[in-house]
């Protein structure tokens, strides 16, 4: 799993990611996900995550 799977199952719908067994092969996956959903927000200048949800941005 990695960042940009989070932005597809968030735009697929869902408003929550589950990182569970990642953390078995890279423990520190999860803080350089949330760096890079947070970059990935930033240039596309979406203010809220949550807005992610159901929508069609790529």
């Amino acid at each position: 799993m990695e960042w940009k799977d989070v932005i597809e199952f968030m735009i697929a719908g869902a408003s929550a990611v589950q990182l569970g067994t990642i953390n078995f092969i890279d423990p520190s996956a999860p803080v350089k996900i949330i760096k890079q959903l947070e970059q990935y927000c930033n240039q596309m200048k979406i203010e809220k995550i949550s807005s992610l949800t159901a929508s069609y941005i790529i």
